[in-house]
């Protein structure tokens, strides 16, 4: 799994760096994705708020999925995102195998 990250108007500190590929390998490290690119960004700067937003993109197989989520912390946001991908992925997931087990069948 390729993890890239990128972050704006956030420190990439060591431990949100940690924080967020121990995540991403608990979330998807069961299920064969190939690209995740996630960006973190503080999107009204100082004026406060829920303002740290996560957006995740994850290559699966020939699908991809997007994720967005706002939060008050980066690490609280992270984990939403990550907590919402793993449950979409485990969905698509599902649905493919399904179909390969149809198309094995003779039924698709």
């Amino acid at each position: 799994m390729n993890v890239t990250m990128r972050f704006r108007g956030v420190s990439s500190s060591a431990e949100l760096t940690d924080f967020v590929l121990q995540r991403s390998a608990r979330a998807l490290g069961r299920f064969d994705v190939r690209d995740v690119h996630i960006t973190l960004e503080d999107v009204n700067g100082p004026r406060g708020g829920k303002d740290k937003q996560c957006k995740l993109r994850v290559r699966f197989g020939t699908a991809e999925v997007v994720l967005v989520c706002l939060g008050f912390s980066e690490f609280a946001v992270v984990e939403e995102a990550f907590s919402r991908l793993r449950e979409q992925v485990a969905r698509l997931h599902g649905r493919r195998q399904a179909f390969d087990r149809r198309a094995l069948m003779g039924l698709a």
